[in-house]
């Protein structure tokens, strides 16, 4: 019970708390079950606020205390069909904000750590050598997070060396949130679709072309409808003009009719 855990936690007064548990079940939000979801925000979320309730009086009596959160990079950008889980993730986050800004004053600093791919036992032996691989190659560094990497960060962050950083919410993922994305999609993959990152780009659209008007910018040209390659789309090489195409254009814009001309159906002595 989370309840009776707070109560004898603020027994003991500790200067520091983290606050690491969590779990995660996936599923399409359209058929989500409330049993879940309120499992998901008890765990992630309920738990968190009401151990930092418990500990907060006695942090600032004592005029020092601190607090770190265990977030994720999914708290900060979304991740297909985990709602629930993303959503309870970016209330923690909100969480330490809140709370950092209610109690730094009183000497007592809050933040959050939100890891990205951490090669951890369970990741270990939910997945392959080869899909891990693929997951490593998405992220700038070229590998997963190491779980000691984590704990040194708060490590660093409960200590007293930690003076002045508060109110963050640090991604620890390798450079794969601000920077990476997965080839051919435009954005990083999820662990439970890790088969897609193996897929090489199409990159035929990708054309070199040099002027800047076109739609989607310089260096790219986009790929031309059947139709519009047969008007002569810029690019590509006119279609020649038969004898009929060639009448249509001398048609009168008004009346539809041909353009008769000053001495069309004269006698030829008197033209």
């Amino acid at each position: 019970d989370v309840e009776a855990f707070a109560a004898e936690l603020a027994e003991l007064e500790p200067g520091v708390l983290v606050n690491n548990a969590g779990i995660n079940v996936k599923g399409h939000t359209a058929a989500f079950r409330d049993a879940y979801y309120d499992r998901l925000l008890d765990v992630n979320l309920r738990a968190p606020f009401a151990l930092i309730r418990a500990v907060l009086p006695a942090m600032v009596e004592a005029g020092w205390g601190r607090i770190v959160n265990v977030t994720s990079m999914w708290g900060v950008s979304g991740n297909p069909s985990d709602a629930a889980y993303c959503a309870s993730k970016a209330g923690l986050g909100g969480l330490t904000a809140s709370v950092a800004a209610e109690v730094a004053r009183n000497g007592i600093l809050v933040n959050a750590v939100a890891p990205g791919f951490i090669l951890t036992e369970a990741a270990a032996a939910a997945y392959s050598a080869e899909e891990l691989a693929a997951v490593g190659r998405m992220i700038p560094v070229g590998r997963l997070g190491k779980p000691e990497e984590v704990a040194a960060l708060v490590a660093w962050l409960a200590g007293e060396e930690n003076t002045y950083v508060t109110g963050q919410n640090i991604l620890i993922d390798g450079g794969l949130t601000r920077t990476a994305t997965q080839p051919g999609t435009g954005r990083y993959g999820d662990m439970h679709d890790m088969r897609a990152a193996r897929k090489p780009r199409d990159v035929a659209d990708d054309r070199a072309d040099p002027d800047p008007r076109r739609p989607g910018g310089p260096g790219l040209r986009p790929p031309v409808h059947p139709r519009r390659a047969r008007r002569g789309h810029p690019g590509r090489r006119p279609r020649r003009q038969g004898r009929a195409a060639q009448r249509r254009r001398r048609r009168s814009p008004q009346r539809g009719r041909p353009v008769r001309r000053p001495d069309a159906g004269r006698p030829a002595g008197r033209r």
